[in-house]
């Protein structure tokens, strides 16, 4: 309760309780109220009147100036309590300056309070301020007071109430400390991400000129031949290539006698002599095995390898999957750099919003051509999983656009789809389609596998920086939980709309997700051109 609305309160139960008593003017005796009728019935009103004074829970004082002091001249029971002491006794009679924990505060609440007064402000509320208690802790209190002065102008002292704010004023100090830590976490955040980042993108155009230089030594016919050159396996390849030098051996071929125990040995550790089942493990092996080969065949002479036609097509054979794998080496590091850099760019978004959202700048791009870039650096990713990402629809967008950050978006987009998907039966694929109309482009991504809750799309969960669906960790998927919420920002800024629908892949099925595939599609919004958007920077 305010210092006022405490005082307006008082007044009006003190001129009740005059009226009742029928008392034109207090008396004043010992710093106690006495009516002139001591009518039992006004000594009973008067009383509780003190009464309830006395029971407020915020705590009332007077003070008055006696001869350069200050002494308190009355209190109520809650403001000798909140000072440590059992009564007001206790308190009445003491020098108001004994309760300041620093005299300087004191010197400069009453400088406050005088100015206040003096340019007729009414009361000083809300002073907050160090005080003592009667065993000498410190707390603090919030102080509401006004000045009193006589008939004549005269200062005779003040009054007021106090309520101790000690834990709201601790609150505060430690939100400020926390504040304090954040920003400067923030800070080592910002300095870490940008020494990773600049690091990454030299990375990245060093692996994109080792992409051109494998063009320029190699040109491949297709994008189906950069995987590889025959449409069989490397294991497949290799068995081949193996088993003819090996029958050449058996066949008498004197010269191949000291290679067949190291021949047989590579033979038998081919996947597809004993597959794994996991396609990334098989590559893996049958890469290491063709190394292996070829190391063993640059031991040889040119003359005894020239002596045998099968060597040669071993060497050859072997030659051509290291190239492959290279190949795919190269495309698959260009893949991972660039998720990983959308990962820190999306944190780098979260943390530093406002100044994020002044860097983008928008003009007229293919947003098609982002797109397909985006594509052919995930589809060896996604081969990896037994994945192609097939694209339809319109592949020319035009639209002002803040190109980085929607390649950030596709980005984010197609990792998701590629790291929540399972594998079907036979090849399994990720959906992209887009269209146009004269206002919007529009693009829709889906994948058949992990599904999201319902909950978390109509409550927006799944937008929530730092949140991961309550499904996206079978199989120990990992993830950052940063992608979905910074597409959400990236399509925002650019005025657009974003909506996701996640059902179950089979007709037929309740929607429960906890043993069937759902189909989950992002479907995006942007406006062609920016002037369109709700939202601009």
């Amino acid at each position: 309760m305010s210092f006022e609305k405490l005082r307006r309160n008082l007044e009006q139960c003190f001129r009740n309780l005059l009226r009742v008593l029928g008392i034109r003017k207090p008396v004043i005796a010992d710093g106690n109220i006495v009516p002139r009728t001591h009518s039992f019935e006004g000594i009973s009103q008067l009383k509780r009147y003190l009464q309830a004074l006395d029971e407020l829970p915020t705590g009332y004082y007077a003070v008055e100036c006696r001869g350069g002091r200050e002494v308190i001249t009355s209190c109520n029971r809650s403001f000798a309590n909140i000072f440590g002491y059992h009564s007001p006794s206790e308190v009445v009679g003491r020098e108001v300056g004994t309760l300041y924990s620093n005299p300087g505060d004191r010197n400069s609440f009453r400088t406050f309070l005088a100015k206040m007064d003096q340019e007729g402000k009414g009361p000083l509320t809300g002073y907050n301020i160090q005080m003592k208690r009667k065993d000498g802790s410190t707390f603090w209190v919030a102080i509401d007071a006004k000045v009193l002065r006589d008939t004549t102008g005269q200062v005779l002292g003040r009054e007021g109430t106090v309520r101790d704010i000690t834990r709201e004023v601790l609150l505060q100090q430690q939100v400020e400390h926390l504040r304090d830590d954040l920003e400067k976490t923030t800070q080592d955040m910002d300095q870490f991400m940008h020494r990773y980042i600049s690091p990454m993108m030299r990375l990245d155009a060093a692996l994109l000129v080792q992409e051109k230089m494998l063009y320029a030594l190699k040109p491949f016919p297709s994008e189906k031949a950069e995987v590889t050159t025959s449409g069989e396996s490397w294991a497949s390849r290799l068995e081949s290539a193996l088993k003819a030098t090996l029958d050449e051996a058996e066949s008498g071929n004197l010269g191949l006698n000291s290679l067949r125990t190291n021949l047989k040995s590579l033979y038998k550790r081919l996947p597809c002599r004993r597959s794994s089942g996991l396609p990334t493990v098989d590559e893996v092996i049958a890469r290491g095995v063709a190394l292996e080969t070829l190391s063993l065949l640059n031991s040889m002479s040119p003359e005894e390898k020239d002596a045998s036609a099968s060597l040669r097509q071993l060497e050859q054979t072997t030659r051509q999957i290291l190239e492959e794998a290279i190949w795919r080496s190269t495309k698959r590091l260009r893949a991972e750099t660039k998720a990983l850099n959308a990962v820190i760019e999306s944190l780098r978004q979260y943390l530093f919003y406002h100044r994020a959202v002044s860097e983008y700048e928008f003009r007229e791009c293919d947003l098609g051509r982002v797109l397909a870039s985006n594509i052919e650096v995930y589809t060896p990713m996604a081969e990896e999983k037994g994945l192609t990402i097939q694209l339809s629809g319109d592949k020319h967008l035009r639209a002002e656009i803040a190109e980085p950050h929607i390649d950030r978006m596709i980005s984010n987009l197609l990792l998701n789809a590629i790291k929540y998907s399972y594998r079907r039966a036979g090849t399994g694929f990720i959906s992209v389609k887009t269209s146009q109309d004269k206002l919007y482009a529009k693009l829709e991504i889906t994948n058949y596998g992990v599904p999201i809750a319902r909950d978390e799309l109509e409550t927006g969960r799944v937008f929530e920086y730092g949140y991961r669906g309550r499904f996206s960790r079978d199989y120990n998927r990992t993830g950052s939980g940063v992608g979905l919420a910074d597409v959400k920002q990236t399509v925002e800024v650019h005025g657009g709309t974003i909506e996701i629908e996640s059902r179950p892949a089979a007709h037929g099925h309740k929607e429960d997700p906890s043993d069937v595939p759902f189909l989950t599609t992002v479907s995006i919004k942007l406006p062609k051109h920016h002037s369109q958007g709700g939202n601009s920077h």
